[in-house]
């Protein structure tokens, strides 16, 4: 199952690569086929070609249900930088390896912000300016909220989610106060919490739990909260740099600073030096990334790195 948000590019790869091998497509969002597969799901699974490709496939939960624990899923985001550049990404590879290579590269400037502000859905980045990306994230938000989040909930009034969802990307980066959310909107914490999970479903917002060496302190932990996309965010509400971290499996532990600024101080360093701290033998390096031109070692197991060999590779 390729499970993402809308308009991010499921369908186009699925057919590029099942119709070549015989699949056939078959698509939800045609009334005559939908109502067919919810008179008789049974039937309907019963009389595909052994080889099919079902879109939409949640729109008719009790196919969808019938699949749950048969399938595998692939969560496809909306493009990186890396893949817009037509590059294999092995920033990551290269991150936990140490393996950055000393050398010099052009700073980006002004242009480090474009590539934020644009996102990464195909269909807006067809726009040809950054006036026409905001627009189409804003009838996308406006689309999603009318239209899938309408589908998965009973809410009778959807008015107060694209107000949450603006004010929750003011609080990306930060501890989700779930009390400081509902205020504005005179709701409970219980319906605050109902409403994220909602904005989740979508992929609209997405809570990255914190890191911790002991995994029942992490689960303890409060999330912070990011928008699916950075075009969403800025089309809402702009978007500042944050730090970002990745673990790999129960190993290896690297840490990511990011930084707008064309120069590193070593106070930059200080909440990588607190990672390596609790990390202990399983820290494998960290970097802060920054708008600079040089990629330099700063102290052992620390390097400073610019911020496009993101998508450019080291």
């Amino acid at each position: 199952m390729i499970h993402g948000p809308r308009q991010s590019g499921k369908t186009t790869p699925a057919r590029l690569v099942g119709e070549r091998r015989g699949y056939r497509y078959v698509s939800f969002d045609e009334d005559a086929v939908r109502a067919a597969a919810e008179r008789d799901p049974a039937g309907f699974v019963a009389e595909l070609p052994e080889r099919a490709i079902l879109d939409e496939v949640q729109r008719v939960p009790a196919l969808a249900d019938s699949l749950a624990g048969r399938m595998g899923i692939l969560r496809l985001h909306p493009f990186a930088q890396c893949e817009l550049a037509r590059r294999v990404p092995r920033f990551l590879d290269a991150l936990f390896a140490g393996r950055f290579p000393t050398r010099l590269a052009e700073r980006l400037g002004a242009e480090l912000a474009e590539p934020i502000a644009a996102g990464g859905y195909p269909a807006a980045l067809a726009g040809r300016t950054p006036a026409r990306h905001s627009v189409w994230y804003g009838d996308y938000v406006e689309t999603e909220i009318q239209g899938d989040v309408r589908d998965l909930s009973r809410i009778r009034s959807l008015d107060s989610l694209p107000r949450l969802l603006a004010l929750a990307s003011s609080h990306m980066a930060r501890l989700l106060n779930v009390s400081e959310l509902a205020g504005p909107f005179h709701l409970t914490r219980q319906t605050i919490h109902d409403h994220v999970a909602l904005l989740e479903g979508v992929f609209l917002l997405q809570r990255l739990p914190p890191w911790h060496s002991n995994r029942m302190s992490r689960l303890a932990k409060t999330p912070k909260p990011h928008m699916g996309d950075t075009g969403i965010g800025c089309a809402l509400l702009g978007m500042d740099a944050r730090a970002l971290l990745r673990e790999r499996g129960a190993h290896a532990v690297a840490g990511i600073e990011v930084k707008a600024a064309s120069s590193v101080a070593e106070g930059d360093f200080r909440g990588l030096r607190k990672l390596r701290h609790a990390a202990g033998d399983r820290f494998a390096h960290g970097v802060v990334l920054y708008d600079g031109a040089a990629t330099i070692p700063f102290a052992e197991r620390f390097q400073v790195v610019p911020i496009r060999t993101l998508w450019e590779g080291p």
